[in-house]
């Protein structure tokens, strides 16, 4: 329900925006562009047939005021009209993960650490300790995008720790599942 508020938002900027030339630039993080805003188009194209969307992906924001940036931000430092979403966080993994996680063997979870060092850290010590897993054996491995951390968890049948909003497909198509752990909300 809350991303389609979010995308209800991002909807009437692209009205606003795209009234003169028809067209609108997107910057976002590579994850987000790959996971939720390139699978999106076919639906937004059935939409807005008229309208091009110009998707780039990186870490810097434009200060063209034609193009609307989509970025995770401290949502304490954000006008609530600026929010789209509030994050959360939990452990994913592939169906043959599930039972290796109960069992008490050490695990490895691929995270994140955000290029922008302004960022708060990905919740994932406060999961631990809200899952009651502070003494599980775990091997942690980072990498500065989510979509490296999800796709190594693949590869490896490892668990990544990630939010819940960059799942909705690997959910969906039934590649990954969400462990039957409680998630965590962020700053974000």
């Amino acid at each position: 329900v809350a991303t389609s508020h979010g995308f209800q938002s991002i909807e009437t900027a692209i009205e606003k925006i795209t009234t003169k030339d028809k067209k609108i630039n997107v910057t976002t993080t590579s994850s987000f562009a790959a996971l939720v805003l390139i699978p999106a188009l076919q639906e937004f194209y059935a939409l807005y047939p008229e309208i091009d969307v110009n998707i780039t992906s990186g870490e810097n924001i434009d200060a063209d005021n034609f193009t609307l940036p989509i970025r995770l931000g401290e949502t304490d430092k954000q006008s609530s009209m600026d929010i789209i979403k509030l994050e959360e966080f939990n452990l994913f993994g592939t169906t043959n993960t599930d039972a290796k996680f109960r069992q008490n063997e050490k695990i490895t979870i691929y995270t994140t650490d955000w290029k922008n060092s302004s960022l708060p850290n990905v919740p994932l010590q406060s999961w631990l300790e809200l899952n009651g897993l502070v003494n599980k054996q775990i091997h942690v491995r980072h990498f500065d995008q989510e979509l490296f951390g999800i796709q190594q968890a693949l590869l490896e049948n490892a668990y990544v720790f990630c939010s819940r909003t960059l799942m909705q497909g690997y959910l969906k198509a039934g590649v990954l599942t969400e462990l039957n752990t409680l998630t965590i909300s962020s700053q974000l």
